[in-house]
């Protein structure tokens, strides 16, 4: 089975002018992992085709006329010129090396352009990337801890199996990452078959299995590690712990669990069979279960306290309150919580040293850590509700843009006078403005959306509720900025109707000099010199739609003509 889908469905748009200007945002679909993303083979960016590639193709094709389509064929057929050695060598230098990286580089561009992109502010070759990290990030979340981080990972893994089985490993919680392994930075490396430099690789591949507690301040300094427990090795333990499947063992009820369930479920947090097997067999070496019959799983049976629930239950509240500060940082509720994590953890720290825990103090501090899961339970559900409120709030704070408006311009306007074509200028550029604000609104509509959407979940999990709370500030921010620019494109689309008055008003004005001829000589002058002014006030600016309010200044000077006339 498949991660992620990404589908490319290529749209065909009957309208000669308008399909080079058509493209259409991206979709997302988070919650069936997919996405389909628009292909348009005959859009062109409004800067249109680079400079470099017109010279080339200079005499062949019309500027006009090319578009990712035909620059495709263009550069297959030269690929296929090529292999039957029909390119002389001179010119192919030129041409492989500069014309046809160009031309991948413009379609790229071109298909995969910002409207197409703009759900993820992205464009050009990042798309498909930033398509598939989001929908990863959706399924697996924070789930995913990969074991492959380097390709010899497998040998690496060999030196930590290793490491476990040396005398310096004398206390089982040594080999659970319970209790830290003091030495110099050599010490530790030759625990590990490692020299030193390989071991500061080791470490920055490898932090959720071998993690430094206190660093090493000069070469002869001690510092410590922890031998720590991998994610999904605690996961595993917290699966069986709380297996309902159960075996007597030595006179001891202990846990069992299926081979065949932990691999499946292991599958739905992103692992692969590779990475299960290797920490199966770690917990294996940390003395911690047995595979027993090829097909279970069973927790090692131990006659003294084993205080490994409390400790797994305590590093699984302190995942969730590093979650939740993320989206809630130094609220006094969580600060509380982490001091007395911190408490507690010192307290099992010196019971595990110990070598035998106190089962007085591991039952009270279990009710303790209990206590503290609740506690963080509340906080979330109140939160939950809060942000619900607010993104509400927020989906109904967004304005929505005028469709009925963005059809209208995107029919050119007519009439007789010389300035129309100026004007229908100023007209598609304000249809691609607004193709832009439409791209914009969609966009925020589909994050608070998701938003909102995910936040009116049951059971909402940590990760994704404080993901929600960190990004409040950026829905708001898309808010505003979708708002402000549908009013941009309201106020300059009054603007452009002004100017379509001007056309027709102008047009009705010129059917009547044309019809009195010489008795309004005078006011054609005049009308002629307004036509020149418009023109040249539209063509001169590079921003078109800073042309878009001058329109007053015109309509007053035709009011004038029309009624000396």
């Amino acid at each position: 089975r498949g991660d992620v889908l990404i589908e490319y469905q290529l749209n065909t748009h009957a309208n000669q002018e308008e399909r080079r200007i058509i493209a259409q945002p991206i979709e997302l679909y988070p919650k069936h992992f997919g996405a389909i993303i628009p292909v348009n083979l005959m859009y062109v960016r409004p800067e249109g085709i680079p400079l470099q590639i017109q010279q080339m193709l200079q005499g062949v094709w019309s500027p006009y006329e090319l578009s990712p389509l035909i620059l495709m064929n263009i550069y297959q057929m030269l690929d296929e010129k090529r292999a039957g050695g029909l390119i002389p060598k001179r010119d192919d230098q030129v041409i492989k090396t500069g014309f046809q990286p160009d031309i991948l580089d413009n379609v790229v561009r071109d298909l995969f352009n910002g409207e197409v992109g703009a759900p993820l502010g992205a464009a050009g070759s990042d798309l498909t990337e930033l398509a598939v990290g989001r929908l990863l990030q959706a399924r697996y979340g924070s789930t995913y801890h990969t074991l492959m981080a380097v390709s010899n990972w497998r040998s690496s893994l060999q030196k930590y199996v290793g490491a476990l089985s040396n005398k310096e490993m004398d206390n089982i919680y040594k080999k659970r990452g319970d209790v830290e392994i003091d030495g110099k930075k050599e010490d530790i490396a030759k625990l590990l078959v490692l020299s030193n430099t390989a071991l500061d690789s080791f470490l920055r591949s490898f932090n959720t299995l071998l993690q430094v507690t206190r660093d090493w301040t000069s070469r002869d300094a001690e510092g410590a590690v922890k031998f720590c427990l991998h994610p999904l090795e605690q996961q595993i333990m917290v699966w069986l712990l709380n297996s309902n499947k159960t075996e007597t063992v030595q006179k001891e009820t202990i846990h069992v669990l299926n081979t065949g369930d932990v691999f499946n479920w292991s599958h739905d947090l992103g692992y692969q069979n590779e990475e299960i097997n290797e920490l199966i067999n770690l917990l294996v070496k940390r003395d911690m279960i047995e595979v027993y019959q090829q097909h279970l799983i069973r927790e090692i049976p131990t006659r003294s306290v084993d205080p490994l629930i409390l400790k797994t239950n305590l590093r699984s509240l302190e995942e969730e309150l590093g979650l939740m500060w993320q989206g809630f940082p130094n609220h006094a509720q969580l600060t509380t919580l982490q001091n007395d994590i911190e408490r507690w953890g010192t307290i099992i720290e010196k019971e595990f040293a110990s070598g035998a825990p106190n089962p007085q103090q591991v039952d009270r501090l279990g009710r303790a850590i209990q206590k503290g899961h609740e506690t963080l339970r509340v906080f979330a559900v109140s939160s939950q509700q809060t942000l619900r409120t607010q993104l509400v709030t927020m989906t109904k704070g967004l304005r929505p843009l005028s469709e009925e408006r963005l059809n209208l311009i995107a029919k050119p306007i007519e009439g007789a006078v010389v300035y129309v074509d100026q004007v229908n200028v100023l007209r598609t550029h304000l249809h691609r403005l607004g193709t832009t604000v439409k791209s914009s609104v969609q966009h925020a509509k589909s994050e608070i959306d998701s938003a909102c959407n995910q936040i009116s979940q049951e059971g909402l999990s940590y990760d994704t509720l404080s993901r929600i709370a960190h990004e409040l500030p950026n829905y708001e921010s898309l808010l505003e900025t979708a708002n402000q620019q549908v009013d941009r494109f309201e106020e300059q689309y009054r603007h452009l109707v002004g100017w379509q008055s001007l056309v027709n008003n102008g047009s009705q004005l010129y059917d009547s000099l044309q019809q009195m001829d010489q008795m309004t000589r005078t006011q054609a002058d005049e009308f002629e010199k307004l036509s020149r002014d418009i023109r040249a006030d539209i063509s001169s600016k590079a921003n078109k739609l800073e042309t878009l309010p001058n329109y007053s200044i015109y309509a007053h000077r035709l009011a004038t003509i029309q009624e000396q006339v």
